[in-house]
């Protein structure tokens, strides 16, 4: 150990969806320093290389049933406490699918701490899982990514929404969660044909529609739709192509600003029906009936209700001209319903404090850690890992993992964007 390693408590925070997660972790960040924790930030498993890394906690997006192996390794091989916060939490299809696939009991056992954004998913996974709900392993302490949708945080992304403005003017922003993904390619679907029994094939089949129908609808106004990371690229070159000329289709940065932007955001099932409805947006939940599909209702999921639930594109369409003449968009009746099982809302402390507050009660020890200098050699297996990469694409072995859709999902983190968007908080 030199005299310039530093000895501090570490957490890992891997940023899989850097549009999604990347302030949010930095609001983690922020409060985790003020704590005295060092933070590594990066991509997931950003601790497997041949650099040693101290051990402290690895902070996992999921516990999804896939990622087991990985988690085997951080907490058995490299010795590290295993955290997570499901950011697609909020989605639940039903209890049972929620329970499956986004646990194990293998990996809840491993974990330390499981933090959720509501009541509701605790109680799908203390009912499914054994958990001793004596050791405080499950926790609900709210969304930090909630945080960051209030009022006072999008006020730090004024830059960007002026920007946004004046680029766009007056727009409707529809949201994809129902785009063509890796998915749909290993069920060797055609990205626009309606598959019987596959209720999101018609649901994107009606988006389309309603797309065109919207922008035919409202000439003068331009219509945004923002692709879902994990949305096939290809499939999006093309379809700016194809749709009318006040359509543009838009990935750009995160979506936060954009949501917040907006006249109008229309989604299905998606996250960002949150982000609007804390935002104060306009929001449409368009809940297309699929005629003869019975199996699409039950996926209709609760964040919809804290929208105005249309069901046709003429109920769309009445719903954003009204909205234009002030009328407001009215959610769902059940809306408060849905806020008070599914999310844990307090005005009085942000969630991303009441988390890290919680890491110290783990009691993880102080590690010291050597900065590794980015020397030549490193820069050499860089370039070596890369390449390698590459030529698994074409030969077909990296799956769905490809470079292109990895860096679609997360093209890196600048020291730059992060000494940027701290400044903002410790300045806010």
């Amino acid at each position: 150990m030199t005299e310039e390693a530093l000895f501090r408590r570490w957490i890992f925070l891997p940023v899989e969806v850097k549009a999604r997660e990347l302030f949010p972790k930095l609001l983690l960040t922020y409060f985790a320093i003020k704590l005295g924790f060092g933070v590594f930030i990066g991509r997931n498993g950003m601790n497997l290389s041949r650099d040693r890394f101290p051990r402290g906690i690895y902070f996992d997006k999921c516990l999804s049933t896939h990622k087991l192996d990985f988690h085997e390794t951080q907490v058995s091989v490299l010795g590290n406490a295993l955290v997570s916060f499901d950011e697609e939490g909020l989605l639940l299809p039903s209890e049972r699918e929620y329970a499956d696939y986004r646990f194990t009991q293998r990996a809840l056992d491993l974990s330390s701490r499981v933090f959720f954004w509501g009541a509701a998913q605790r109680k799908v996974v203390s009912e499914n899982y054994r958990v001793d709900l004596g050791n405080e392993k499950l926790v609900v302490l709210g969304a930090p990514r909630l945080d960051t949708w209030t009022y006072d945080f999008v006020k730090l992304s004024k830059g960007e929404i002026r920007n946004i403005k004046d680029e766009s003017g007056n727009f409707i922003l529809i949201v994809s969660n129902w785009g063509y993904g890796q998915g749909d390619k290993d069920l060797g679907f055609a990205p626009d044909q309606v598959y019987s029994g596959y209720p999101h094939t018609a649901i994107r089949a009606s988006f389309l529609k309603l797309i065109t129908a919207i922008s035919e609808a409202f000439p003068e106004t331009t219509v945004v739709v923002r692709p879902h990371p994990q949305d096939s690229s290809d499939y999006w070159d093309q379809k700016a192509k194809d749709f009318p000329r006040n359509v543009n289709v838009i990935s750009r940065g995160p979506i936060g600003p954009w949501v917040h932007s907006a006249q109008v955001v229309i989604h299905n099932n998606c996250t960002t029906g949150l982000e609007a409805w804390a935002g104060g947006v306009a929001t449409i939940a368009y809940s297309p009936m699929i005629e003869g599909d019975f199996e699409y209702q039950p996926y209709t999921m609760p964040i919809n209700q804290l929208g105005m639930i249309c069901y046709s594109e003429d109920e769309v369409l009445r719903a954003i001209s009204g909205s234009f003449e002030g009328v407001p968009l009215t959610p769902d009746s059940r809306a408060q319903e849905v806020i008070e099982k599914f999310l844990f809302v307090r005005d009085d402390e942000m969630a991303a404090a009441r988390i890290v507050r919680n890491l110290v009660e783990l009691g993880v020890a102080p590690q010291p850690y050597d900065i590794p200098a980015y020397g030549l050699m490193k820069k050499m297996r860089a370039m070596v890992g890369q390449v390698k990469w590459r030529l698994k694409d074409l030969l077909g072995l990296s799956g769905m993992y490809t470079y292109k859709y990895t860096q679609q999902k997360n093209p890196g983190i600048e020291m730059w964007e992060i000494k940027e968007l701290l400044g903002r908080l410790a300045a806010h």
